[in-house]
């Protein structure tokens, strides 16, 4: 039984067709999973700059305390130095986490988070300002308030729940990323 010219050309044409719509749904497949790997790619990286920033912060808050704390028990104005720096780095992490975390559900954490910030910032220079002026008794009896100790606490479980969240999420992903592969 020979094969018509007809039935080789139909065949052909046959082919090709499936041939082609099996490589237009490759190539469609790879541009999709590009795709999602580079928004999987950009959120792990908006993951990561929230955790350093927010870690960055924390040390700034710490680094600034510690200067405060210094000043203020051994009245040696060489602790300030560090100071003015940690203050510029509060403000610039605070400005960067607000901005990495602009209409996430973290808006009134973040609004929490600044005003804790900005109180501790004030409760330092305050006490920074009294030792400065002499009035060791004074300044003493706002550091022995504890308030800036509260304020330090507070502003670690802010800081904390952004890490631990940022850390969630990332796990999460490469749960989901696993899946697929």
């Amino acid at each position: 039984m020979p094969i018509s010219l007809r039935f080789v050309v139909n065949s052909a044409v046959l082919l090709l067709g499936v041939g082609f719509i099996v490589l237009v749904a490759i190539v469609a497949m790879t541009i999709w999973l590009s795709e999602r790997a580079k928004n999987y790619f950009d959120e792990a990286t908006t993951l990561r700059d929230t955790r350093v920033v927010a870690v960055e912060l924390r040390s700034a808050l710490q680094s600034a305390e510690s200067s405060q704390r210094g000043f203020i028990i051994g009245g040696n104005e060489i602790y300030l130095a560090p100071y003015d720096s940690a203050k510029t780095q509060i403000n610039d992490r605070l400005g960067q986490i607000q901005a990495l975390l602009a209409g996430s559900s973290h808006d009134e954490l973040l609004k929490q988070l600044s005003a804790v910030v900005r109180d501790k910032i004030d409760e330092m220079d305050r006490t920074i300002a009294l030792k400065a002026d002499l009035k060791d008794d004074e300044a003493l009896a706002v550091f022995s308030s504890n308030r800036g100790k509260a304020l330090t606490d507070e502003s670690n479980v802010f800081l904390s729940s952004i890490i631990r969240n940022a850390d969630q999420k990332l796990i999460a992903d490469i749960a989901l990323i696993k899946t697929f592969s």
